[in-house]
């Protein structure tokens, strides 16, 4: 028991109201717990703190040229080699097993160093995926995802009613979220019916965004909306879906799944070991699942399965309460209350 607060840099910068949900929520569980300090590298070099604790590592080695990734990735090393020295512990979040996109052989280089230092893994599931990876069971902390409920809070409608057959996929449009499979399943539902599909987001990738925009001209009932939705926005669209559909490759963590039950609208989600837990967690009705490649018949048995006239009660998201969340991350920095 230690009678002082612990002190924790992130491996972000200073949330703003721009910032990942994830991270605001986290670092408003913790402020009066613990002395949060935000990433800078005079901060990391010269600061003073207990922890190190690391979101997404490939951010601090990334940048618009090569120059300044090739600088960012040097720093970081030497940074590795300075937490060593001060025996500072490093704690690591694994939002994702790999990045979504790949980087160099020397960022590669880099990030394995730091994991290679990191004597707390923290996941948000503990599945298969995260058994392969080697990781000793003594260095893993399982913390779920906390909720979004009072993050949508404020701009929920009092009655908001989902229109019968509306689909919705929201969030940064990329490749690996399954987008081409789910337009090819949409496609293959009669045009005569009143199903509608909703994509929403911005999309950086030029090839996928044109694919989506001319899915858009020929395919009755499909509808895009390819730019940033603020959360007013964003609360709006998801309240005004019966479905929300999630089609990823791959599939550990997913805010958009928790955004989605958080305001209380089910989900259809590829079936693997973390998505069956989630379902057993919060109700299996919320969490609608699939096999192999989407087709047409799991979005049309999905929708059938949440007609709205038999959805009752809320998901159960009790464990992913972000006090409790706060308590499981104080331990996990080896500085319990």
């Amino acid at each position: 028991m230690t009678d002082r607060r612990v002190r924790v840099l992130f491996s972000f910068r200073t949330p703003s109201s721009e910032s990942n949900p994830y991270v605001q929520l986290l670092s408003r569980a913790l402020v009066e717990r613990a002395v949060l300090l935000y990433f800078g590298w005079k901060t990391a070099f010269f600061g003073s703190y207990d922890v190190f604790h690391v979101h997404w590592p490939e951010t601090l080695v990334r940048g618009r040229s090569k120059w300044r990734r090739f600088a960012s990735s040097i720093l970081l090393a030497a940074l590795v080699c300075r937490l060593r020295l001060a025996r500072v512990t490093i704690v690591r979040t694994l939002h994702n097993v790999s990045p979504h996109e790949s980087g160099s052989r020397l960022e590669s280089g880099v990030l394995h160093l730091l994991d290679r230092a990191t004597t707390r893994w923290i996941v948000l599931n503990q599945d298969e995926t995260v058994d392969a990876l080697g990781i000793p069971a003594d260095q893993i902390t399982a913390i779920p995802h906390g909720h979004f409920i009072d993050w949508y809070g404020p701009w929920r409608a009092a009655d908001s009613v989902a229109l019968s057959g509306s689909l919705l996929l929201f969030g940064q449009v990329r490749p690996y979220k399954g987008v081409e499979r789910l337009i090819e399943a949409f496609e293959e539902i009669p045009t005569d019916s009143s199903i509608s599909l909703c994509i929403a987001g911005a999309s950086q990738d030029e090839a996928l965004r044109a694919q989506i925009e001319d899915a858009q001209s020929r395919i009755p009932g499909l509808h895009a909306e390819l730019r940033f939705l603020e959360d007013p926005e964003l609360t709006e669209r998801i309240e005004r879906a019966q479905l929300v559909v999630l089609p990823y490759e791959r599939m550990l963590n997913s805010g958009a799944v928790l955004t989605a039950l958080s305001l209380d609208r089910p989900v259809l989600v590829p079936r693997n070991q973390t998505n069956e837990k989630l379902a057993r967690e919060v109700g299996p009705s919320w969490v609608q699942m699939y096999a192999g490649a989407l087709t047409g018949a799991d979005l049309l048995r999905a929708i059938q399965a949440t007609d709205q006239r038999f959805m009752r009660g809320a998901p159960d998201l009790r464990a992913r309460d972000w006090e409790l969340a706060a308590d499981q991350h104080l331990r996990a920095y080896g500085f319990p209350d």
